[in-house]
């Protein structure tokens, strides 16, 4: 696994695509941030929750790309 800045850079899912990802969790929010290098798109997920987000991510990165 690569790192740009401190962020992971790492397939999430799809091994052909290079994915630059966060994942934060504090004070009762939690947030994903994905930017596909590979395929130029990226979205976030802002929740209210303290639930982690990376699989829901993974599962909508696979949808739209």
């Amino acid at each position: 696994m690569e790192a740009a800045l401190g962020w992971p850079v790492s397939p999430l899912g799809n091994e052909n695509m290079k994915c630059i990802w966060q994942e934060g969790i504090t004070g009762g929010l939690s947030s994903f941030i994905v930017i596909v290098e590979t395929t130029k798109t990226g979205f976030v997920i802002l929740s209210n929750s303290t639930v982690a987000l990376t699989e829901p991510g993974k599962k909508i990165l696979e949808k739209i790309n």
